[in-house]
């Protein structure tokens, strides 16, 4: 059905979640699986502060690569401890979803597996999430992990999947 699989990993406590699903379907579909993380290019700059705590846009970028390093090893440890053929990239781009999407297409990939974080009413309201951007954007269906760690029993996950639209 789906011979490669991307799976958006990140810094949100739904990744472990998102990754267990992508092993999951690819141990089910013997798929390949790509592990990505998505360096967003940006700068902010810190209002009213010392100038020793302003950081470069490269010296940012070099910092969240190498704690996505930490996170891409984590992932491909999961699995080959399961068994299934994966491989990683860290990429980069102004927003997530976008090179993601572009991503995914360019690496053959059929299937994306992504976290998603429960939002508050105000981030609902004038934001979106990186879920429903990446269904508004690509062709390819979406499996969307969620963890929910104030739910009643502590550590409820729980999954959705996104069509095209």
């Amino acid at each position: 059905m789906f011979a490669r699989i991307l799976v958006a990993v990140g810094f949100g406590r739904s990744t472990g979640v998102a990754v267990e699903d992508g092993l999951r379907l690819a141990a089910e579909l013997n798929a390949q699986v790509t592990f990505v993380h998505v360096v967003t290019s940006f700068d902010l700059p810190i209002v009213e502060a010392p100038a020793q705590a302003y950081l470069t846009p490269d010296e940012l970028r070099a910092g969240l690569g190498a704690a996505a390093a930490a996170v891409l090893a984590s992932a491909m440890a999961q699995a080959k401890a399961h068994g299934i053929d994966a491989r990683c990239a860290a990429i980069s781009g102004v927003s997530i979803a976008r090179p993601l999407s572009e991503f995914a297409r360019e690496e053959g990939c059929e299937f994306i597996v992504a976290g998603s974080s429960e939002r508050t009413w105000w981030r609902r309201l004038f934001g979106t999430s990186v879920a429903s951007t990446l269904a508004d954007i690509t062709d390819m269906p979406i499996w969307v992990s969620s963890q929910h760690p104030w739910r009643e029993g502590g550590n409820f996950a729980s999954r959705r999947a996104l069509a095209p639209r």
